[in-house]
């Protein structure tokens, strides 16, 4: 028997980003490449968006198979069972800034976290 395994690595993470007159003006602020993260995984498994952020309503994931979208009470992309166990993304993001937002420099917001187990029968549901 197979045990269930699931690794992230942080190749790479921005800490900060900067949020000037015409991103607010806009709206929205764009980081490209902003995670650079390795899944290593003999299964599906769920990688966890997570913030106590509130400059942002909504952020939009580019970078997977498909993007992803959520707001404040964070997100997951479930990683489904690949043919290679190890992936690598590349995630560029767009936050839609909240309205009261002010220019200036902003501690990264989303913290990722990765699990093996989840509920399937939630996840059709959905």
């Amino acid at each position: 028997m197979i045990l269930p395994m699931a690794r992230l690595r942080t190749v790479s993470q921005v800490t900060q980003l900067q949020i000037d007159e015409e991103d607010v003006l806009h709206g929205f602020v764009d980081v490209e490449c902003g995670s650079h993260v390795e899944v290593r995984s003999n299964s599906r498994c769920r990688i966890a968006f997570r913030t106590a952020a509130r400059w942002f309503s909504g952020v939009r994931i580019y970078g997977f198979p498909r993007a992803i979208e959520f707001g404040h009470d964070g997100g997951d992309y479930i990683r489904p069972l690949e043919r290679h166990r190890t992936s690598t993304y590349r995630l560029s993001y767009r936050f839609i800034l909240h309205p009261e937002t002010r220019p200036g420099t902003y501690q990264w917001p989303l913290e990722l976290t990765l699990g093996g187990d989840f509920d399937e029968a939630a996840l059709r549901a959905a």
